[in-house]
């Protein structure tokens, strides 16, 4: 008889586990990252808004805050935008950190960079 080869239980319980941490570490950060996507589709809109050209940056900030609420952001503010105008070419990042908590006292925190224009 020759030797059996194949995956041992314990080498499968041992994959199965580091697949499902895998995949709760993935299902705790992916709102986090779908937030990041929405602020900056948000402020990729604001930049490309014909109606918002040429104009000051509290109207861009009052533009943001009222599709911060239609979108539901809530991670950062208008105050947090950094704005830039420059021969009438509009530009606006943000950067922000989010703590995700994973359980117990083990949390990720990631850093965000959105920018849009120029």
């Amino acid at each position: 008889m020759g030797k059996q080869n194949g995956v041992t239980l314990i080498g499968m319980l041992v994959v199965a586990v580091l697949i499902v941490m895998v995949a709760l570490v993935g299902l705790r950060l992916l709102p986090a990252y779908m937030e990041f996507q929405t602020v900056k589709n948000t402020v990729t809109k604001i930049v490309n808004d014909p109606e918002l050209k040429n104009t000051s940056k509290a109207q861009l900030k009052k533009a943001f805050d009222r599709r911060a609420s239609i979108d539901n952001i809530t991670v950062i503010g208008a105050e947090d935008l950094d704005i830039t105008i420059e021969n009438g070419q509009v530009a606006i990042e943000v950067e922000y950190a989010k703590k995700v908590p994973l359980f117990a006292n083990i949390s990720f925190c990631i850093d965000f960079d959105a920018k849009a224009g120029k």
